[in-house]
């Protein structure tokens, strides 16, 4: 006799639960009438925890239960004007549960941070080595002594390498520091001159 609708169903468990039917016996009330297939304890305590947060929707209809659905654009505008918001205050300010912020906040590529949202970008620094900046041939007058003192040696621990590059560095005299200085204007200019355009010596 499993002839109940799904939302004549739900009226049932909401009667029963406002009488205050435990799940377990509610089961085996609705089986006894209704077939034992009807109902699983599950599904009437799935319900239970939908009565208790306040939903009165019995129907199979998208408007039942908070939607959603959300606007994007709400939602960063949200999040843009205050970055500090909860998402339990989005959820209030958007009208949508709070699993949806969440997911739509994971989905825009927000991450929460120190109690402010900010978008998950790693920032890219512009290469060490650049062509158009550094020409070939001088390497950033630092770079090929550097390469030619370190040419052939190995090492076995990476604290061994950190030394040997502090001594390299240590070990350069004023002069040598100078001229690189010295250089760095000529270079601007030759930059500035081309535009930034790739610079082949």
């Amino acid at each position: 006799m499993n002839d109940l609708s799904r939302p004549q169903l739900r009226l049932i468990i909401f009667y029963e639960w406002s009488c205050g039917t435990p799940a377990a016996e509610m089961v085996t009330k609705i089986g006894k009438v209704f077939g034992e297939t009807t109902v699983t304890n599950r599904t009437v305590r799935n319900w239970f925890a939908h009565f208790q947060s306040g939903e009165k929707c019995f129907e199979d209809n998208d408007r039942c239960g908070r939607p959603t659905a959300l606007n994007n654009d709400l939602l960063r505008d949200a999040v843009k004007e205050r970055p500090d918001v909860t998402t339990r205050e989005l959820e209030t300010m958007l009208g949508c549960s709070h699993q949806t912020i969440r997911n739509n906040l994971h989905n825009l590529g927000y991450r929460r941070d120190l109690a402010r949202w900010e978008l998950n970008w790693d920032m890219v620094l512009h290469p060490p080595y650049s062509p158009d900046i550094a020409p070939s041939d001088s390497d950033y007058h630092l770079f090929r002594p550097l390469k030619l003192f370190l040419k052939k040696k190995r090492f076995a621990k990476y604290e061994d390498l950190k030394m040997a590059v502090f001594d390299f560095f240590n070990s350069q005299s004023a002069a040598f520091w100078k001229k690189g200085i010295d250089d760095l204007p000529e270079r601007w200019l030759t930059v500035v001159t081309n535009d930034g355009q790739y610079i082949v010596d």
